[in-house]
């Protein structure tokens, strides 16, 4: 029996030595690696400062764009990509950030 587990053993090594030095010889040439999806962009940071003063800070492009303007005038914010508005609604300011 001992035998038996012996020769098994020996075996089972030799297999996967073989197995293990074809799999280091093998070298890769090239491939194609294809992924489906959406590349998103971060939303836009929105501060605002003492009531009367908006910041829009954006990462687009690889480039941190800023815009600073005051509250009345967030229409000037906007771009090719975020839309901004300030309007009175029910006599409480609101302000409408969309992305486009």
């Amino acid at each position: 029996m001992k035998r038996l587990s012996l020769i098994v053993t020996v075996t089972a090594v030799l297999i996967s030595s073989f197995t293990f030095s074809h799999a280091a010889t093998n070298k890769i040439g090239g491939g194609t690696i294809t992924f489906v999806g959406y590349v998103y962009e971060p939303l836009c940071e929105v501060t605002v400062s003492n009531s009367e003063q908006i910041n829009l800070e954006c990462y687009r492009n690889g480039k941190n764009l800023t815009k600073t303007s005051s509250l009345k005038n967030a229409k000037q914010l906007s771009s090719d990509y975020v839309k901004v508005e300030y309007n009175q609604f029910n006599n409480k300011p609101t302000l409408n950030i969309t992305y486009d």
